[in-house]
């Protein structure tokens, strides 16, 4: 792994190096300490994470393992899901650029339906699996058959949280109104759910503001990243959470499908209720190629956008 090729690539700002570890033996220690190193966003390549696409097992194209720029391993990203999708379409892989790709939350199924193999994006619909609402699912402290709907104190107020699952953890934080979404410290507060001791394998966060009956405002802070520009599964948890755990007397009757807007732009969430599948759909977008080295030095040998 002295030199090795990858492709840099986003999904709504929310960034990755996709790197083709189907052709190689991975040593994953090496990978660990790697990872860090490149996505530093000021010495290396800089991204919110790394995506290394491996063999599948059996009903699966290929497999996606996630890894966070701190370098923990994350069950699941569904703006990653998009980016490996679009990856594999414009590489030919599979028929009718449709995939089943193996993630630490199971098998899930990805639809490339535009391609622009000269701009080298695309517009893709993933399946995100079937968000679980349980205390021992997400996983939190306390009953684990109980509801994860925890309540936060910042700064003397109250906040009610929601907790959902889609193969990864969320904590949705409903603010009142767009204005306070905007101007919201996400880093600040995010550091008081962090330390709360309640998830004892972290979790994301997301603070939303509902706009109308079909949109939804997002921010999240990301377990191992920090606040990014877009989180896919933290869009549907959104969603979800809205439906499913808030006060529905201080709601807009939602519609679907479901716009959520990020600050990297906008995704659509389509769900059909509990024990239901949640399905994401949005861009992505192929950057550059380049050669990654041990020390996280890089080289571009292809740009495009």
């Amino acid at each position: 792994m002295d030199r090795l090729p990858f492709v840099k690539m986003h999904g709504l700002g929310n960034d990755f190096i996709v790197v083709n570890g189907m052709d190689a033996e991975l040593d994953r220690s090496r990978v660990e300490l790697l990872v860090p190193r490149v996505c530093k966003r000021n010495t290396g390549v800089g991204a919110d994470g790394v995506l290394f696409i491996t063999e599948g097992s059996s009903g699966a194209d290929f497999a996606m393992s996630v890894y966070n720029a701190d370098g923990s391993l994350a069950e699941m990203c569904g703006n990653g899901l998009r980016c490996v999708a679009l990856w594999a379409a414009l590489r030919g892989f599979g028929s009718n650029d449709v995939f089943r790709i193996e993630t630490d939350a199971g098998v899930l199924s990805a639809s490339v339906l535009e391609k622009d193999e000269n701009l080298h994006q695309g517009l893709v619909r993933v399946s995100l699996g079937y968000p679980q609402f349980l205390r021992g699912d997400i996983p939190m402290k306390g009953d684990p058959s109980s509801r994860a709907e925890p309540v936060f104190t910042f700064d003397g107020r109250e906040f009610a949280g929601c907790c959902v699952s889609l193969g990864n953890p969320h904590c949705v934080i409903r603010l009142e109104n767009l204005a306070e979404l905007r101007q919201f410290p996400v880093k600040r507060y995010a550091r008081v759910v962090d330390n709360s001791g309640l998830f004892p394998e972290g979790t994301n966060i997301e603070f939303v503001a509902v706009d109308s009956s079909n949109v939804i405002y997002q921010r999240t802070w990301e377990r191992g990243c920090g606040e990014t520009e877009a989180c896919g599964t933290g869009a549907a948890a959104a969603v979800i959470a809205v439906r499913v755990c808030q006060d529905r007397s201080q709601e807009v009757e939602i519609v679907e499908p479901v716009i959520v807007s990020l600050p990297g732009g906008r995704v659509s969430i389509e769900w059909g209720g509990i024990g239901r599948e949640v399905f994401l759909e949005g861009p992505a977008v192929q950057v550059f190629e380049g050669i990654l080295s041990d020390n996280g030095a890089y080289q571009r040998t292809e740009v495009w956008g």
